[in-house]
């Protein structure tokens, strides 16, 4: 088998199967057709597989079943809607790449099993991950009270700045002090903005405490909480972390809860 013959033929079928003009068992027919072959040559699946899809399958996966460039959070209106073809295409389409994921993580269409399933991915790049995208888009209460407890700070920011958040998840990670590692790498991987005038400004806006205030779903009360603290972050137990940020951290928080309520009045 030809790496671009079977990339062009694959992609041929995605798009038919995805739109139901084909069924995806032609689909799931084809890529049995090259695991046999994979095998009768002595090859590794997944190392053919990097030859066929070098760096486009996430890209074209993305704008076949959810109509939008990769990694957006957004879905375009030709996006696929039926569950049991997002159902078919899931395994097949994680097995060759994981990073699909991301695109079944941002489809509001996709089964809740197998959403179910994502809220429990570690899969990460550039410090975000299935998890998170999930955590940005589900409206599901019960998804988002499981990933409010997620190891990984990124995913509990996602869920703090998710407007479909209950009041009462947003209340417990207010106590929240962590940072996206996600933000933070987006906000500072190529040092501090030029224009950054106060460090500390930039850096509270990687702060789950940050996604709290600016959720419309956060209550005034909440918010007032977090204004009238003084210490809302341990500076002095996680000096390694602040650095020089550290002394105008706590001012900082309580400058945007002061302008949030500000706002709201």
């Amino acid at each position: 088998m030809d790496a671009e013959a079977v990339e062009k033929k694959f992609f041929a079928l995605l798009r038919k199967s995805s739109t139901g003009k084909v069924s995806t068992q032609e689909l799931i027919n084809y890529m049995q057709k090259v695991e046999e072959f994979c095998e009768e040559e002595g090859m590794e699946l997944s190392e053919f597989l990097e030859e066929v899809f070098p760096d486009v399958i996430c890209e074209e996966v993305h704008e076949i079943i959810n109509d939008s460039d990769w990694r957006s959070d957004e879905v375009g209106k030709n996006c696929v809607v039926d569950p049991e073809i997002l159902r078919q295409l899931y395994p097949i389409l994680t097995k060759i790449d994981e990073n699909t994921e991301l695109v079944f993580a941002t489809n509001p269409h996709t089964p809740p099993e197998i959403l179910e399933e994502l809220s429990e991915s570690t899969y990460d790049w550039e410090e975000d991950g299935t998890a998170s995208a999930l955590a940005r888009n589900t409206d599901k209460e019960a998804l988002l009270r499981k990933l409010a407890a997620n190891p990984d700070p990124s995913v509990r920011f996602s869920v703090a700045e998710n407007p479909k958040t209950p009041q009462d998840v947003l209340q417990l990670l207010a106590s929240d002090e962590h940072f996206s590692e996600h933000m933070l790498y987006m906000a500072f991987d190529g040092g501090m903005s030029p224009s950054a005038t106060d460090p500390a400004e930039e850096m509270i806006k990687c702060s789950i405490k940050f996604a709290v205030l600016h959720n419309p779903n956060s209550q005034l009360a909440l918010i007032t909480q977090i204004a009238g603290n003084e210490s809302n972050f341990d500076v002095e137990g996680n000096s390694d972390f602040f650095g020089s940020q550290g002394a105008g951290i706590n001012s900082a928080i309580k400058r945007e809860a002061e302008k949030v309520l500000q706002s709201r009045s």
